[in-house]
């Protein structure tokens, strides 16, 4: 009985071997008729890891594009914005001289709201060119109080100092023959 178990478990490895060998067989036999699949079958597979890496590049290259042109027009478009904010401000600053030189300080606060409103800035203040008091802003609680002039701003014509969260924008108010008072602008970048 044991001698019989035994042969019938060397038959059944043999058996299992002669698979193996004949798997090996089959695939080579498969191969050796059909050399045209086997070639099409890896052309099929070349094919398709070439274009699975074409296809990754072009979508990192537009991606790229894509960021370029997001930051690009972010620029224009940060750009136009202060253009707009200089030249709101500048002709804000010929209302301002002639309500100055008639004296009507209650327009002046009018046009004040009213600018604030309309042109999204977030704070307006008409500076004393004598003493550099705060002779009118849209936030009152500035009112009367000095205010300090950075030294790099120009006098003379408008300036713009843009920073991270803000742009403000100083315009002289000019009288006939000297400057009477500085308009200063400020606006949120957007």
């Amino acid at each position: 009985m044991k001698n019989q178990n035994k042969k019938q478990q060397e038959q059944n490895s043999l058996q299992k071997q002669e698979n193996k060998v004949t798997f090996k067989q089959r695939f080579l036999r498969l191969t050796i008729k059909n050399p045209f699949v086997v070639i099409l079958s890896l052309a099929l597979i070349i094919l398709f890891i070439w274009f699975s890496v074409k296809i990754s590049s072009e979508r990192n290259a537009f991606q790229k594009t894509k960021n370029e042109l997001v930051t690009r027009y972010e620029y224009q478009l940060d750009s136009i914005h202060i253009k707009n904010i200089e030249f709101v401000t500048t002709v804000f600053s010929w209302s301002v001289r002639s309500e100055m030189l008639r004296g009507n300080i209650d327009n002046l606060n009018q046009l004040f709201n009213v600018f604030i409103k309309d042109s999204g800035a977030s704070l307006i203040q008409l500076i004393n060119a004598e003493d550099n008091t705060i002779l009118i802003s849209s936030d009152k609680k500035f009112e009367g109080g000095k205010f300090n002039i950075p030294s790099d701003i120009n006098l003379n014509g408008p300036t713009t100092v843009t920073g991270s969260s803000k742009v403000i924008v100083y315009t002289p108010v000019m009288g006939f023959n000297e400057r009477i008072g500085l308009l200063m602008v400020e606006s949120s970048r957007r």
